[in-house]
């Protein structure tokens, strides 16, 4: 049975290292969990090469390669929704650095991509207890350019490809029935 080590840095800019120890799930099917530590190596690329390292290519295509092949996660023409956090800005919100290089690997699709890319969230605004709901324009996030929000990202691709962003709090404040 494995544990989750918590780790506290007494630095605030210091780096925190998760150690996980590996835990067979009790039920099936069962995902795989890949982890990338490490400033130099924690970026969407890498955890993309673990994943095709072991038999979960990123890129679904007829070709065979290096993180890509028949069964492989996107096809060069899926409609790719990412689900993002934007309930709250800076910490509390999703990496933008981290969110613009997941939509360039998907825009690297080796077939070329010519699907469609959403960025949504659930920025819970409802009546009641949760507070105003979420932005994707905030003007501090969670990024090494703290102005970077998730829409500037999104503007950054649109240019050359099919994507867009939407908050879900409209729906959420409607009534089913």
């Amino acid at each position: 049975m494995g544990s989750l080590q918590l780790a506290r840095a007494v630095d605030p800019n210091q780096e925190i290292q998760l150690t996980l120890e590996p835990r067979n799930a009790a039920g099936f099917p069962a995902s795989d969990i890949y982890v990338v530590n490490g400033r130099a190596y924690a970026h969407i690329s890498e955890l993309i090469n673990l994943m095709g390292s072991h038999g979960l290519p990123f890129y679904k295509s007829d070709t065979s390669g290096a993180n890509q092949g028949p069964d492989g996660l996107i096809a060069h023409d899926d409609v790719v929704l990412i689900k993002t956090n934007w309930q709250w800005n800076e910490r509390g919100g999703t990496n933008t650095d981290l969110l613009k290089e997941l939509i360039q690997m998907v825009a690297d699709h080796p077939d070329g991509f010519i699907g469609e890319i959403v960025v949504a969230d659930n920025g819970q605004a409802q009546s009641g207890s949760f507070g105003n709901g979420g932005s994707l324009n905030w003007t501090s996030n969670n990024a090494e350019n703290h102005s970077q929000s998730a829409q500037d990202v999104v503007d950054m691709f649109s240019v050359s490809y099919n994507i867009s962003t939407w908050l879900w709090d409209a729906i959420t404040l409607k009534n089913a029935g």
